[in-house]
């Protein structure tokens, strides 16, 4: 079995590009470090996780951390200044989040500052919406 979340299970295919590689789908794997394993091609040889016995590298898979298992609940008070901190996950410094009134891409609730998008993280662990 391969890594949950990896598509393919875990094993890559060959891309169009020569020497890139890809998995051919979405990565769902929660944020971490993940070991890159390689197995030589030996007449097809190459299509269980078993086989893979040579540690290539690491895969940094980066990221919040997502799904029912790793739900993360945080509470904001009307009319106080908004923010988050110890948001669990691998963000990069810059990131911002937004608040929906539903799914993820619908629009703001109505009054939200900045259109419901926080100011860019300073440390990708901790936001806010100003003032």
């Amino acid at each position: 079995r391969g890594i949950w979340g990896f598509p393919n299970r875990g094993i890559t295919v060959q891309d169009s590009r020569a020497g890139y590689f890809k998995w051919g789908g979405p990565l769902w794997a929660y944020a971490g470090d993940y070991m890159l394993c390689w197995c030589a091609d030996q007449g097809g040889n190459c299509d269980e996780p078993a086989q893979f016995h040579v540690p290539l590298g690491l895969v940094r898979v980066s990221g919040p951390q997502v799904l029912p298992v790793a739900s993360q609940i945080f509470q904001c008070i009307r009319g106080r200044a908004c923010e988050i901190s110890q948001y669990q996950g691998t963000l990069e410094s810059g990131s911002q989040l937004m608040v929906p009134t539903g799914l993820c891409g619908t629009p703001a609730p109505y009054g939200s500052p900045g259109s419901g998008i926080s100011l860019p993280s300073v440390d990708g662990s901790s936001y806010d919406w100003g003032d």
